[in-house]
């Protein structure tokens, strides 16, 4: 689901946790650290965490390589 659609994956950890910060920690933590670390490129993850927030999912695909 994080791939397919990532916007979608935040607003489903925002929901169950029922607060845009503990969402924002999950994210950061479980998924955009490690791309962030494996693009080697630390400051990458709040960038793509911006990108979700914005729901400009075309934005963060392209950065990873992944887009449609």
């Amino acid at each position: 689901m994080f791939f397919q659609s990532p916007s979608k994956a935040y607003e489903l950890l925002k929901e169950y946790y029922g607060s845009e910060d503990i969402a924002d920690f999950t994210m950061l933590r479980l998924f955009l650290r490690p791309i962030a670390i494996a693009f080697n490129d630390i400051m990458l993850e709040d960038k793509l965490l911006l990108l979700l927030k914005k729901n400009d999912e075309k934005s963060f695909l392209k950065i990873l390589g992944l887009e449609r």
